[in-house]
């Protein structure tokens, strides 16, 4: 019986390591990724949904980049710049490049080992570099495959977040180190991961991979529909049926702009500092919600 168990721990001990020797890449372009936006406001939640895909690549310098594109349209068009990452297969790092400001760091580590600290360039929720502990490593199967799963832990905050090797974090491809912002109002997660079109985890909190509505009720087809565009910090309203009111606010609630609109309108928001922002539209149909970041 000893002799068994011994033989089923060498076993367990090679494939763990043959596991944890190989790497899954995180850049694709025959992977999708669904995000949620909670939002929280007076006396409920709304919901929003964005896709993040990977397309083309580009060079800057001597460095091969992959660009992160984003899109809020359910049907996945009008794709959008969100930002630039380049990867090392042979060390399992990524580093992400944001566009606005022109800078560059580490978003994934997963040669890190528990007691490690990782150092996080997400300038989405801190303007300094964000200190990840690794406190756990294991391994979990997701569509069939071994993947090492680590969980990090940002000590100022109090707040984990987990790592799924290909995947990212589960708070969103784009939002590794997002434990720093802590328990504000309102937050977002990973909804769903595609490969080669198979969806191949699905967040067991949500029954949809994507939030095409957003408010206190679920609002007709002819609902206003939003696109911001980060790289130039652009809004667009279009598919008014109504005449509506549009306001936003900044995360202290303060009412930052408004104007009553009845047709498709571009805004430029370069005026508006940097921070996450809530874009509410009221018109007969009911109350469209959703938040955006400016850089």
């Amino acid at each position: 019986m000893k002799l068994k168990y011994l033989l089923l721990g060498i076993v367990l001990h090679i494939i763990s390591s043959s596991v944890f020797a190989q790497y899954l890449p995180l850049i694709s372009e025959n992977v999708l990724w669904s995000h949620v936006e909670i939002h929280c406001l007076p006396g409920y939640n709304s919901y929003s949904s964005r896709y993040y895909a990977f397309k083309n690549d580009t060079v800057i310098g001597e460095t091969i980049y992959q660009k992160l594109y984003a899109t809020d349209s359910p049907d996945q068009t009008g794709w959008y710049l969100w930002g630039l990452y380049r990867e090392d297969t042979s060390t399992g790092k990524a580093w992400y490049r944001s566009v606005f400001p022109e800078s560059e760091g580490i978003a994934y580590d997963f040669s890190a080992q528990v007691g490690d600290t990782v150092e996080i360039y997400n300038p989405a929720f801190s303007a300094d570099l964000i200190r990840l502990i690794v406190m756990e490593k294991n391994i979990v199967e997701i569509g069939g495959i071994l993947r090492k799963q680590l969980k990090m832990w940002e000590p100022q905050h109090i707040q984990s977040e987990i790592w799924i090797e290909g995947i990212g974090s589960l708070y969103g491809i784009k939002n590794s180190g997002m434990s720093w912002a802590g328990a504000a109002c309102g937050s977002e997660e990973l909804l769903c991961y595609w490969k080669d079109d198979k969806n191949l985890w699905q967040n067991p909190a949500f029954e949809t991979c994507f939030f095409e509505l957003t408010g206190r009720v679920n609002l007709p087809a002819a609902s206003p529909h939003f696109s911001f565009q980060i790289t130039n910090k652009t809004l667009i309203i279009n598919k008014l049926h109504h005449t509506g009111l549009l306001i936003i606010y900044n995360m202290l609630g303060k009412e930052v702009l408004r104007q009553s609109l009845h047709e498709t309108v571009t805004f430029s928001l370069t005026s508006l500092s940097q921070g996450f922002y809530l874009v509410r539209f009221v018109d007969p149909l009911g109350v469209s919600v959703t938040k955006i970041w400016l850089p």
